[in-house]
């Protein structure tokens, strides 16, 4: 939680939940298995993307841990996809549809790659 936020600023940590404080990300979940110890890393990830903490706001860092559930739901079944397992296709489409809309919401951008073989990119000028 950044420290200028006016709601909490004056608050002591005691007086904070644990969510907040950052000491229970998950309430009321072991924080040592193995979904638990991904969904904190991609959380992680996506704010450290994003800037790091003390560069986004709540709203960001909501929807920062939205988007690491739908990550983590996405990455369970394709493992049950890769296992040869059925899957539900519109399931997993919706779920990624709403990761795209969320990813976005929070700052996703597309990047342009240049995919020019290097062997062309030599012959017309464009390595550097």
């Amino acid at each position: 939680m950044p420290a200028d936020s006016p709601q909490i600023a004056g608050r002591s940590p005691v007086a904070r939940s644990r969510v907040t404080n950052d000491s229970a990300l998950l309430a009321g979940v072991d924080g040592r298995s193995a979904i638990a110890r991904r969904f904190r890393d991609l959380v992680d990830a996506i704010i450290s993307d994003l800037g790091g903490d003390d560069a986004i706001s709540e709203g960001q860092r909501q929807l920062a841990r939205r988007a690491a559930a739908l990550s983590v739901q996405c990455e369970q079944i394709e493992a049950v996809m890769a296992n040869g397992g059925p899957i539900d296709a519109n399931d997993y489409v919706r779920l990624v549809n709403a990761l795209n809309r969320v990813l976005g919401s929070i700052g996703l951008k597309r990047r342009m790659k240049d995919v020019t073989p290097k062997g062309i990119r030599a012959r017309m000028g464009m390595e550097t």
